[in-house]
C-alpha cells in the first residue's frame, strides 16, 4: 500500500477539477483524499469525522455506527470510483439545470463509508447537501441514476424543508418516506428518459431477479397500497418496505419505492404538475393527494 498517494488535479467533462473542491454550478466535496489518509494510518477516524462535521453527524445518526469504515479499497479503486461519480455529477447538474432547477446553493459530497447506504441529502443550516459513500457505486449506471436521485432529494428538502428529517421517528414515517422517495424516483425516470426498472434499480439486480421482483410488485399492487395506506403516519421501526434486507420479500425489499413511484407518476398526470411543482408542493398538501389516490 503506498502511504502517500497524491490525488492529481484533473479534469471531468472540460471542466477543471481541484482535488477537493469541484466548480461547476453545484459544489462537489471530495473527502476521499482524507479517507486515504485515515486508511493509511495518516489520520484517526475522528480526524477523518472532523473533515465535514455536518455529513458525519448526519451519516452516523441516521444510517451508520460508524466503527466499520469500508476498508478494502486500493488507490485505484478509490480513485476510480471518485472520477466515476464526480463524472456523473457534473452530467446530472447539467440535466437539472436544463429542466428549469437551481443548483447554485447545492452541495454534493463524497466519501467513504460503511457500505450502510449510498446516498441521500441533508439540510445543511438550510442548505440543501446530497451525499454519496462511494463505495457503493461500482457502475455506470448505479451512477448516472443515483447520482441524480440523491441530487433531486437535497433540492426537495429545500424548497419544502418540512420533508427533511432531524429525528430518527422523522426519517422514517412512511407518508414522508413514499413521497420523497416516489418524487425522487419518478423524477429520475422522466429527466433521464428510463423506465421504471431502471429507475428503481439501475443495474443492481441481475434481469432475472429484476423481472421477479417487478412481477411481485405489480401482483401485489393493491394488497401493498392496502399496507401503505394502513401504515400511513407510522414510523414504526419494523416496516421495512424501504429497506433492501430481504430479497425474497418486496415488504422488506424496496417495496416502497415501487409504491412511491406509483402513486407520485398518477398524481402527477393527474395534476398536471410539472416538475418543479412536484418538489414544491408542501408535505400537507402532497399527503392529501397521495391520500385519495390511495
Amino acid at each position: 500500500m503506498d502511504n502517500n498517494p497524491e490525488f492529481s488535479n484533473v479534469s471531468y467533462a472540460g471542466v477543471a477539477c481541484a482535488s477537493i473542491v469541484f466548480e461547476i454550478s453545484m459544489t462537489i466535496v471530495d473527502l476521499t483524499p482524507d479517507y486515504w489518509k485515515f486508511l493509511s494510518g495518516e489520520a484517526s477516524f475522528e480526524e477523518y469525522r472532523t473533515t465535514n462535521m455536518a455529513l458525519f453527524d448526519h451519516y452516523l445518526k441516521f444510517w451508520s455506527d460508524g466503527e466499520n469504515l469500508y476498508t478494502s479499497f486500493s488507490f485505484e479503486e478509490v480513485k476510480a470510483r471518485q472520477e466515476l461519480i464526480v463524472r456523473h455529477l457534473i452530467a446530472a447538474d447539467e440535466r437539472l439545470q436544463e429542466n428549469g432547477f437551481l443548483t447554485e446553493d447545492l452541495s454534493a459530497i463524497l466519501f467513504v463509508g460503511d457500505h450502510s447506504a449510498n446516498g441521500h441529502a441533508f439540510l445543511d443550516n438550510g442548505k440543501p447537501v446530497a451525499w454519496f459513500a462511494i463505495e457503493c457505486f461500482a457502475t455506470e449506471l448505479e451512477a448516472k441514476i443515483f447520482t441524480l436521485h440523491e441530487l433531486i432529494h437535497a433540492l426537495h428538502y429545500a424548497a419544502r424543508p418540512e420533508f427533511a428529517f432531524n429525528t430518527m421517528e422523522q426519517k422514517r414515517y412512511v407518508s414522508r418516506q413514499l413521497i420523497s422517495e416516489g418524487i425522487a424516483t419518478y423524477l429520475t425516470k422522466r429527466l433521464w428518459n428510463v423506465n421504471d426498472d431502471v429507475a428503481l434499480w439501475a443495474d443492481k439486480l441481475s434481469p432475472a431477479q429484476l423481472h421477479s421482483w417487478m412481477t411481485a410488485c405489480q401482483n401485489s399492487e393493491k394488497e401493498l397500497f392496502q399496507f401503505v395506506a394502513a401504515n400511513f403516519d407510522s414510523s414504526d421501526p419494523s416496516i421495512h418496505i424501504f429497506h433492501a434486507a430481504n430479497p425474497k420479500d418486496i415488504y422488506s425489499y424496496r417495496a416502497g419505492y415501487y409504491a412511491g413511484l406509483k402513486l407520485i407518476e398518477s398524481i402527477a398526470l393527474d395534476n398536471n404538475f410539472n416538475d418543479l411543482e412536484l418538489i414544491n408542493t408542501p408535505l400537507a398538501e402532497m399527503k392529501q393527494l397521495v391520500w385519495n389516490t390511495l
